[in-house]
């Protein structure tokens, strides 16, 4: 009995030599692995996030396989309503009642998507609404050039707008600016100075803080969509529209003589005056060609038009450069009719600048889309 008593000890005795080595094993092992550790860590980090990546693709790719889907659907269902139409009567009665007038906006919409090789995700609660919506699918495609194609850089501002002011839904002010800044920004644009990138959606909200404070001049309030992106398309910086909007001469203040306020305010000053001041805030660069910087120093034709149609688009009222035989001029719509200012030709010899937005031709083609948008109706079906 006292055999097996000792024998039992010494076993237990040999049992806790082995547990106590094996613990002191672990933690030095341990201490010497903390730099493994944190590697697997990062790693497995990195797995995640691949992981991550994959699924985010995969849903992309849902996405987009998805918008193809919808187009196919909507052909088929487009083609089996129009295919036994005999008479221009029933396609013109389908293309004017709300179901078929929906469905030919949205087949427009999903074609551009597809082609440009982008996607609708219809998950999104403002995206669906928009994609829903004939009114405002009817602003997005009868209110001049879609620049590039890009409906979903389009649709990306206006839902990203439409989440932010939710009244922008509503017909009125805040929608034709909504509409109007997602066509102008739906592509990249840069200013004059610096080749900075324009903020759109920071631009929809200075204007309507603007409308708000009551600077802006009263056509503002009544422009429709297409005419609302000869206001927001400058290449002027907003705070260059506040120093505009500070010191613009009162007496130019009013919708019929805001677009002469440039021969009051800028010398014409042969060469290019800017470029012969450094800037302060960085001696390597000339002075930035902003609007304080042009009255001070003046220029010539190019000066004049950038200032005039800036300084008129600081106020609300709609312009934009022009190109002449060599020269530069712009255009600003006065009470409701667009005049040449700052010409050396007329209309005949006037040529759109890249950021025009109507059919991509000469500059004359501007009038003829003005007495267009006057009819949206009429225009709005033929377009269907």
């Amino acid at each position: 009995m006292k055999d097996c008593r000792s024998r039992s000890f010494f076993l237990l005795l040999l049992l806790v030599v082995q547990i106590s080595t094996t613990l002191q094993y672990e933690e030095t092992e341990n201490y010497y692995d903390d730099d493994n550790y944190e590697v697997d860590l990062e790693l497995e980090a990195l797995e995640n996030e691949g992981l991550t990546f994959e699924t985010e693709q995969i849903k992309r790719d849902q996405v987009t396989n998805g918008t193809q889907n919808l187009l196919d659907e909507k052909t088929k269902q487009i083609k089996e309503k129009v295919g036994n139409f005999g008479k221009t009567s029933q396609f013109r009665n389908y293309a004017e009642n709300g179901t078929g007038s929906l469905e030919i906006l949205q087949w427009e919409l999903l074609d551009c998507l597809v082609k440009q090789g982008a996607s609708l995700d219809l998950s999104d609660e403002t995206v669906d609404w928009i994609y829903n919506d004939k009114t405002t699918l009817e602003a997005l495609f009868t209110s001049g050039d879609i620049f590039d194609r890009n409906c979903g850089g389009v649709i990306d501002i206006l839902s990203t707008i439409i989440k932010q002011v939710p009244d922008a839904k509503n017909p009125g002010l805040k929608f034709t600016l909504a509409a109007a800044t997602a066509l102008t920004f739906g592509v990249e644009r840069k200013a004059r100075v610096r080749n900075q990138i324009i903020d759109g959606v920071a631009r929809y909200h200075n204007y309507l803080k603007w409308s708000d404070e009551g600077i802006l001049l009263e056509p503002f309030y009544h422009l429709n969509v297409w005419e609302m992106r000869f206001v927001l398309k400058g290449n002027s910086l907003d705070y260059e529209y506040v120093w505009a909007q500070e010191n613009i001469p009162e007496q130019f203040r009013t919708p019929e003589r805001i677009g002469g306020a440039v021969f009051n305010m800028v010398k014409y000053t042969p060469g290019k005056p800017m470029k012969n001041h450094t800037d302060p805030d960085d001696p390597t660069k000339p002075l930035p060609e902003t609007l304080e910087n042009m009255h001070i120093y003046g220029g010539v034709c190019g000066t004049f038009c950038a200032f005039g149609s800036g300084a008129t688009q600081a106020f609300g009222v709609p312009a934009s450069p022009l190109g002449q035989p060599g020269h530069c001029a712009f255009t600003w719509l006065k009470n409701g009719v667009w005049q040449l200012a700052n010409k050396v030709r007329g209309w005949e010899q006037s040529y759109r600048k890249k950021s025009f937005t109507f059919w991509r031709r000469e500059a004359s083609f501007l009038l003829l889309m003005h007495d267009v948008q006057q009819n949206p109706v009429i225009y709005q079906l033929s377009e269907k």
